[in-house]
C-alpha cells in the first residue's frame, strides 16, 4: 500500500544518505593520511607520490619540472635552545610564507622533520631558482621571536630541474636535490645551488 511504498523510499533514502556519508568520510580519512598533522603539508609518503604524478604528466607534455629541497638554517638551534614545540611553531610560519612564494598547484611536502620538498611542474632550472630565491629573501626579512628574543632566520635550497637532468628516475633527482642542499649549508647557509650535470657526484 501507499503507506508501506513511503516506508520504503525513506530507508532507501536514509541508506543512501549513510553511504554517502561513509564515502566522504573515507575521502577525508585517505586525505588525512596524507597530511602532515602540525604543519598541514603533505607528509613525505604523498609528496614522493605527487613527485611520481607530476614527472610523468610533464613528460607526456613534453615539459620540465624541478623539485626543491628547502630547510631552515637555524632550526636544529632552535630545536635544541627552545624545544620541538618552538621549532615546530617556527616551522608552520616559514610554511605560510613559502606557500606566498609557490603557485597554488605547486606541491608542498615535509620530507623529514626539518626539511621541505617542493614540486614545480612545468618549471625551468630558471624559474626554480628564482622561486628559491624568492623563498629565500622572504624568510630573511622576517625574523621571529621566541620567548621575547629576536632570532633571525635564514632558509638554504637545493634545486634540480628535469630540462638539466632529463629522463632522470624521481629517487636520483631526489638525491641530488639534498645534495645540493647539503652543498648550500657547508657554502655559509642562506644559499641557493642547483645541481649540475658535471658536478652532482661530487657535491658533498
Amino acid at each position: 500500500d501507499l503507506a508501506a511504498m513511503a516506508e520504503r523510499e525513506l530507508m532507501l533514502s536514509a541508506m543512501q544518505q549513510t553511504q554517502l556519508e561513509l564515502i566522504k568520510q573515507n575521502r577525508n580519512l585517505k586525505r588525512d593520511s596524507l597530511i602532515d598533522p602540525i604543519l598541514g603539508t603533505w607528509n613525505k609518503a604523498a609528496i614522493i607520490r605527487s613527485l611520481r604524478i607530476e614527472i610523468e604528466r610533464c613528460r607526456k607534455a613534453e615539459k620540465p619540472m624541478s623539485l626543491l629541497f628547502a630547510s631552515v638554517d637555524q632550526i636544529v638551534t632552535i630545536r635544541e635552545t627552545y624545544g620541538a614545540a618552538a621549532r615546530d611553531m617556527v616551522l608552520v610560519k616559514i610554511v605560510s610564507r613559502i606557500r606566498s612564494c609557490i603557485r597554488p598547484f605547486d606541491a608542498m611536502g615535509r620530507f623529514e622533520n626539518d626539511t621541505f620538498l617542493m614540486v614545480l611542474p612545468g618549471a625551468s632550472h630558471l624559474i626554480a631558482t628564482a622561486v628559491a630565491e624568492r623563498i629565500r629573501l622572504t624568510v630573511m626579512s622576517h625574523p621571529d621571536t621566541i620567548d621575547e628574543k629576536a632570532v633571525n632566520l635564514t632558509i638554504s635550497s637545493g634545486i634540480i630541474s628535469t630540462d638539466i637532468f632529463p629522463d632522470t628516475e624521481p629517487e636520483i633527482l631526489i638525491t641530488y636535490a639534498e645534495k645540493a642542499l647539503l652543498s648550500a649549508r657547508n657554502a655559509g647557509n642562506n644559499r641557493v645551488v642547483q645541481a649540475m650535470p658535471e658536478q652532482p657526484d661530487n657535491i658533498s
